[in-house]
């Protein structure tokens, strides 16, 4: 980092980018798009859990927006800083639910664009920090 506090690290950039993919997508959310007169499609997000709700709220203000879920496919609108969106779709291959033994949930998600899956995981720190390797990161 320099000292102005900027950071040109492409790869960090790819990481924030799919850190804020696993929050729109990676959740319980249903996101309902309704047409309000005079704004279009507007799309708000029901879940049981405030915080997947908040996670999911946070990604689209930023613009990562989670607009549908159809059965195992999501879709996900991505806004550029210049104000372009890109629509991407994910297809869910599993989940292992959130449980009180392993304190997280994971899902897994193939991305056919980039040829792969992603295993997306989140929960307690005390039980997901110790899976990370420090040395990855």
């Amino acid at each position: 980092m320099s000292g102005g506090g900027e950071r040109k690290d492409a790869s960090h950039s790819e990481d924030v980018r799919d850190y804020m993919l696993h929050m729109a997508i990676s959740n319980t959310v249903n996101p309902v798009t309704e047409m309000v007169p005079g704004k279009g499609p507007v799309t708000s997000y029901q879940s049981s859990s405030p915080d997947e709700l908040a996670l999911c709220q946070f990604a689209a203000l930023i613009g990562y927006k989670f607009v549908q879920r159809d059965g195992a496919r999501v879709k996900v609108e991505i806004e550029s800083e210049e104000g372009k969106k890109e629509e991407k779709y994910f297809w869910l291959q599993a989940v292992l639910p959130f449980d009180s033994v392993r304190k997280r949930v994971t899902v897994i998600y193939s991305d056919k664009e980039r040829k792969s899956l992603w295993v997306m995981c989140k929960g307690a720190d005390a039980c997901v920090l110790p899976l990370v390797d420090a040395k990855e990161s």
